[in-house]
């Protein structure tokens, strides 16, 4: 009970240093609630440029699609938006001889975090996000910063909306979009066409009654949900551009046939880029690079041709540019700059005498005093300058030089070079981290670190009468040699966990993270090899077929991680078939294996394992569904779901055994009882395509790494318990076998390596704690399985010596080395992200890595206990449970 009780502790303060650390390390900036007005050059207002605004959001959409020069790899794709990409000539369009109209396309750059929400504050009010908002994008958090719809509203401008109901979340829809509000579910990854199909009939109305509304915004999101459910370079994908590409012509034909439109500008672009694999949220180039297209449908002249190369445009410069054509004031917390060539492209659609120069010019010194007054008052109000001094001291000289200066041409050089100025001081200097909670929290973590060290190695082992440290049965094992050999290769395991946790100090490892774990457990599979053919020699050859099947299971693990099919539905029909065998084939010998290791042998576990056959039969039925009849399988899934859910009820609420304490057949028992009520489950959120053969893979590794550590033969009695350097080879080598099954998954330490697809696997609809907890099991299933797997190892190894200890003993001894293990690497995870937290790529890769493994960790130390707890509850504590509850 003493060890359960450190166990716990130990999780616990780790847990809370890390929430500490976080809370000092992903700090918002202090957003301002404060609106602009007319206050910096004059206050009759800005001059309006357009009277009407047609946004149509394509999300996910990457600028390569539209590149001229892309590689081989996005050719289709560039075809696939050719027609948008050619609205954009001012030789018209479809090729006709009138030269009216106008347009420009710009490489639309956003900043990370790459999620909806936040691109979508990001574009509205001009300002940068840091790294914890992502934490917002999944729910309810109303948009109460100064941003361009709220001023818009403020002037009595009509809006209507349809699309992404995430804006349903930054507004009151019905209020802000008085005139239209359509709103579609966003969550449902899985459905590519009802979000575009909505928009597209809303705006076609709209587009048909334009004396009812100044401002029309359409969102779509079936690239986004085709790029999550099947990837971004997809046959499904060029099928949805070339839907989207007609969509962006059908809206330029319509306000080009209409004079009520002669005073509109439509913008097009997409709120994020998306990796190869379809996600998005983190810094890549991939990620954080849209398009944007901006097109005057009547204007008279174009200064320039749309043959020029892709201007890059960020995405904080669009609610200044808008908010200045339109004749709005520009957000109070806005950063971006009014972009000129936009300026000049509305400007085309006026008579011949304005002054275009006088206009942007105008714009651009409110811009600059906007800014100004931003700065000054959150200075102010903070008591401090959020720029350091030097900073702050170039910054003045550039306004002051502004103020002073009378040429035009000169004054309007001086205040671009303030606003880009102040835009590149604030992305570096931004984010305010909590430098005493990041230290309290790390210090914290190190103690937590040492604790778990202590109670894993230091505590007198009191398990019977005798009272011995683990130092004094080290040297008191009969076996020496023994002893020394599991010393050598626990100590080889050591340093292999060291490399790889102090190699996070390196964005090149993280990157390349999956390919290094492999080789790290490639080596020590090599090692625990040799240190069994040595000390089993009559047993050689099981050694050598535990060694080839756990190096086997690591080349597989690597190419089927680097292969992952994005979706079942992706697969072809011939290669369906093929799948759908394999995945039933799979499922039966996982029922029989069930029947025949665990229902077989506990026989009070029959009626449970009955259901389990029955949920493995629920996991073939949606194989065939999905991967050859071309279904969706909810139903399949909600009966695996049930079927589990029963067969956990009736494996866990069995009467106790009366033995006085729990032994080693309990123990095993009710490990394996938890191992097939969770894998069906775990292996059809993996996708029945992939999943039996990750799930087989992942047992392979596992056993044949525990297989090893006790010296070829699991079943053999000749290990000694009182070995420490057994324990924490085992540990090691668990922890290395668990990164490569994670990577095996498919899964990486970015955004991009979620598969959001998986959280709707038996759902239509979306329910927030529902999908993230399938989620985190599909995502952490290889520390789920391995809690379970390890108490399971941890008794037999106590039946190869029995004097010392309690089996109970053993099972939290070996689950405490695990979590130290565990936590090395989450330590120096915690110190690259304090120490690199004003890296180029901190947002991008070391942030990510830091919540993967705050996260990965905290999921595998409740897996960990609870699976403790349950195995090594005793009959006594069962019935004092009886009496305290009576």
């Amino acid at each position: 009970r003493r060890r359960t009780v450190a166990l716990a502790t130990c999780a616990l303060l780790k847990f809370i240093a890390l929430c500490t650390f976080a809370r000092g390390f992903l700090l918002t900036r202090k957003a301002s609630t404060s609106r602009a007005h007319y206050a910096y050059t004059d206050d009759s207002g800005g001059d309006v440029l357009v009277s009407k605004v047609v946004v149509l959001v394509i999300d996910g959409a990457r600028h390569a699609w539209v590149r001229e020069d892309a590689g081989a790899r996005a050719l289709a794709f560039t075809r696939a938006l050719g027609r948008s990409r050619r609205i954009d000539d001012d030789d018209g369009v479809g090729g006709t001889d009138d030269a009216k109209g106008c347009g420009k396309m710009f490489k639309f750059v956003a900043d990370a975090p790459t999620t909806t929400q936040q691109r979508l504050k990001g574009i509205l009010t001009g300002g940068l996000p840091t790294f914890i908002d992502v934490s917002a994008s999944f729910g309810g958090a109303a948009l109460d910063e100064d941003n361009v719809v709220a001023q818009l509203l403020a002037r009595g401008k009509r809006m209507a909306f349809s699309g992404d109901d995430t804006w349903g979340e930054l507004f009151d829809l019905n209020v802000t979009f008085a005139v239209d509000a359509s709103p579609f579910e966003s969550f449902d990854v899985k459905d590519t066409t009802t979000v575009d199909a909505g928009v597209r009939r809303r705006m076609r109305d709209m587009l048909r009654r334009p004396d009812d509304w100044d401002v029309l915004i359409g969102h779509m999101l079936g690239a986004d949900h085709v790029g999550h459910t099947y990837g971004a370079t997809t046959d499904e994908m060029e099928d949805k551009l070339r839907e989207n590409d007609q969509d962006v012509r059908d809206i330029v034909e319509t306000l080009r046939a209409d004079a009520r439109f002669a005073e509109t500008l439509f913008f097009v672009f997409g709120d994020h880029g998306m990796t190869d694999h379809g996600d998005h949220g983190g810094g890549t180039a991939d990620e954080t690079e849209s398009f944007l297209l901006v097109y005057h449908p009547w204007a008279s002249k174009c200064t320039e041709s749309g043959k020029m190369p892709d201007e890059t445009m960020p995405q904080v410069d669009f609610a200044p540019t808008l908010a200045s054509l339109v004749g709005v004031p520009i957000p109070y917390g806005n950063l971006g700059t009014v972009n000129e060539k936009i300026f000049n492209i509305a400007h085309g659609g006026k008579p011949r005498d304005d002054d275009a120069f006088t206009a942007y010019s105008h714009a651009v010194f409110s811009n600059a005093e906007q800014i100004r007054n931003y700065i000054n008052t959150y200075g102010d109000a903070e008591r401090s300058s959020p720029f350091r001094a030097e900073d702050e001291t170039r910054l003045r000289d550039v306004m002051h030089r502004m103020t002073r200066e009378s040429n035009p041409t000169r004054k309007l050089t001086h205040a671009l070079e303030f606003m880009k100025m102040t835009a590149d001081i604030a992305r570096a200097q931004w984010a305010e981290f909590g430098l005493w909670r990041m230290t309290i929290g790390f210090v914290a973590l190190v103690g937590a670190v040492s604790a778990n060290a202590f109670a894993a190695y230091a505590l007198t082992y009191d398990d019977g009468d005798n009272a011995h440290t683990s130092t004094t049965l080290m040297k008191t094992t009969k076996d020496e040699a023994n002893n020394e050999d599991y010393t050598i290769v626990a100590t080889v395991g050591v340093v292999l966990v060291a490399l790889a946790s102090v190699s996070r100090l390196s964005n090149s490892y993280v990157v390349e993270e999956r390919s290094m774990s492999q080789f790290l457990f490639a080596t020590y599979v090599v090692a625990l090899g040799i240190r069994a053919a040595t000390f089993t020699r009559a047993r050689i050859a099981q050694v050598s077929v535990h060694t080839i099947l756990a190096l086997f299971a690591n080349v597989a693990m690597f190419k089927l991680g680097t292969n992952w099919i994005k979706s079942d539905a992706s697969v072809s029909r011939d290669a369906g078939l093929g799948f759908a065998f394999v995945g039933c084939a799979g499922c039966l010998a996982f029922a029989y294996m069930s029947h025949r290791f665990v229902a077989r042998r506990f026989p009070r576990t029959t009626p449970a394992v009955i259901l389990v056959i029955l949920a493995w039969f629920a996991v073939a039925a949606r194989c065939v569904e999905v991967l050859v009849l071309g279904g969706d399988g909810f139903v399949a899934a909600r009966m695996c779901y049930g079927a589990s859910a029963s067969a956990a009820f009736a494996a866990f609420a069995h009467a106790p055994s009366k033995a006085p304490d729990v032994d080693t057949d309990t123990i095993v028992r009710r490990c394996a009882l938890f191992v097939v009520v969770i894998v069906p489950t775990l292996t059809m959120l993996a996708g029945p395509a992939l999943g039996v053969i990750y799930f087989g893979l992942m047992v392979i590794t596992y056993g044949s790494t525990a297989a090893l550590a006790l010296g070829g033969d699991p079943s053999v009695a000749t290990v000694r318990l009182r070995c420490r350097g057994l324990e924490t080879t085992l540990a090691t080598g668990a922890w290395l076998a668990s990164t490569v099954v994670f990577f095996g998954g498919g899964h990486a330490c970015s955004f991009d390596g979620l598969h959001f697809a998986a959280a709707f696997t038996g759902f239509k609809t979306f329910h927030f704690y529902v999908m993230g907890a399938l989620l985190a099991c599909e995502t952490w299933s290889a520390d789920i399985l391995l809690a379970a797997c390890a108490p399971m190892i941890s008794a037999i190894l106590y039946r190869g010596d029995k004097t010392q200890s309690t089996p109970s003993s053993v099972v939290v001894r070996v689950a405490q080395k695990i979590t130290l293990v565990r936590t090395v690497p989450v330590l120096c995870s915690v110190l690259c992200a304090a120490a690199h937290r004003r890296h180029l790529m901190v947002w991008a890769i070391f942030a990510p890595k830091f919540v993967y493994d705050a996260i990965g960790s905290t999921v595998a130390d409740v897996c960990a206990m609870t699976l403790v707890i349950f195995a090594t509850r005793t009959p006594q504590a069962s019935a004092r449970a009886k009496v305290k509850a009576q």
